[in-house]
């Protein structure tokens, strides 16, 4: 019997935008309505403070480091070193909810955060599939670095392994199978 995998995400994501602003030493942003899309942040440069309003939590991220901002909290930013550069990967969610890891508002300290971020291709964010790509990336991570596998999905693990050691190499769906070892 032929065992079928539903990769359907429990959400979806639409309107997707990237952009970097550079900001000085102490320079304070007000969101008090919150941001109208939900948003990875990347510091890409500097050091710089988040505060949510709600509840007085404050947030530190350092150069290399990405959190992330739910749609709607409302929070300050400050910039707290000379010359400091965020890059803001924005989305909003159309169907769904996020995954309950971005509840609370995680820094993300892992290299592949850093590494989407640091891999950016300029020339291709005006394609919307390119830039869903690097949202589902982000969501995926931020999934994968927070929850256990689900038992269903381990058997995948071998080939996401693969395909992240060897991007670039055009895969058959008969080599795949043969990693899984499925007919």
């Amino acid at each position: 019997m032929k065992k079928i995998y539903d990769l359907r995400l429990p959400y979806l994501v639409d309107n997707f935008s990237y952009l970097q602003v550079s900001r000085p030493k102490n320079f304070i942003n007000s969101f008090n309505d919150g941001r109208p899309q939900n948003a990875f942040l990347y510091t890409l440069k500097g050091k710089i403070a988040y505060t949510f309003l709600e509840t007085n939590q404050v947030f530190i991220v350092n150069e290399g480091e990405t959190f992330f901002i739910p749609a709607g909290v409302k929070h300050t930013t400050q910039y707290l070193q000379e010359n400091n550069t965020v890059g803001l990967l924005q989305f909003d969610v159309v169907k769904g909810a996020l995954p309950s890891c971005l509840n609370n508002s995680p820094i993300f300290t892992s290299e592949n955060f850093s590494s989407v971020f640091r891999n950016i291709w300029e020339p291709n964010l005006n394609n919307p599939i390119y830039t869903l790509t690097l949202v589902s990336q982000l969501l995926w991570l931020a999934n994968s670095s927070t929850n256990k596998i689900s038992n269903k999905f381990i058997k995948l693990l071998p080939v996401i392994t693969e395909i992240e050691q060897h991007y670039y190499e055009n895969y058959k769906i008969n080599e795949i199978s043969k990693i899984l070892k499925m007919k």
